[in-house]
């Protein structure tokens, strides 16, 4: 015999899932601004925006890299060379791997004297789309897993890393980063130099791979256009 009194409650946990996620995307576009276009500059776009709960602002830039996705996701995955194009990083390495996509990495941030060195635990996962062939790799800081070194531990950072393949040779390449670089920086100070991290971080990673010395790189576990 049909539930007609189990078809109803089913129905009002649909509503209920239907009405909750319309409310986390309100709340989400209510709690952050519009990004702000701030400069362009060797082919390097930077943008910035506030967060209504944090009085960091959170930053964005992106650029073009005639090259194939391939060998960005070689870039991004070869962590030890990460202080060769990483704004500011003088040490990189891998905590632990846990698959082809997922895993636990480690960077120290080189800072002004006199602000102590920030050092930061992250754990990343890489995906791609099936159909637009988009490859995200997203980080999320963690705690412990590496013995404190005498830096500054972050405890808070999250960032994106966008690849969309333009076509076979063409990748746009998006950056998106928020971060509290904890301790007793000034928040005002963080804020003036926060447009500094993607437009030299992603000019960086341009200039190595569109290096004359650097070799096309191909990844069994990422299609290509």
């Amino acid at each position: 015999m049909f539930n007609f009194g189990k078809s109803i409650n089913i129905m009002n946990t649909k509503y209920k899932l239907f009405f909750t996620l319309i409310f986390c995307f309100w709340v989400a576009d209510v709690f952050t601004q519009n990004w702000v276009f701030e400069f362009e500059k060797d082919g390097v776009k930077v943008w910035t925006r506030k967060l209504d709960w944090s009085s960091i602002k959170e930053c964005k830039g992106e650029t073009i890299i005639n090259t194939n996705l391939g060998s960005v996701a070689y870039v991004l995955d070869d962590v030890d060379n990460y202080p060769r194009w990483v704004y500011n990083c003088t040490e990189s390495f891998r905590v632990r791997k846990d698959n082809e996509f997922k895993g636990f990495i480690y960077n120290a941030i080189k800072t002004p004297w006199p602000v102590k060195i920030r050092d930061v635990v992250y754990q990343y996962s890489v995906s791609q789309n099936k159909t637009t062939l988009e490859v995200t790799l997203n980080t999320m800081a963690v705690k412990g897993m590496v013995p404190d070194k005498g830096n500054v531990r972050m405890t808070y950072m999250k960032s994106t890393f966008t690849l969309t393949p333009l076509d076979k040779n063409r990748i746009k390449i998006v950056l998106q980063n928020h971060s509290d670089p904890a301790g007793d920086v000034p928040q005002s100070v963080i804020n003036m130099f926060i447009k500094d991290s993607p437009y030299y971080t992603l000019l960086n990673m341009r200039k190595l791979i569109e290096s004359p010395t650097f070799k096309k790189k191909h990844n069994d576990n990422i299609k290509e256009m």
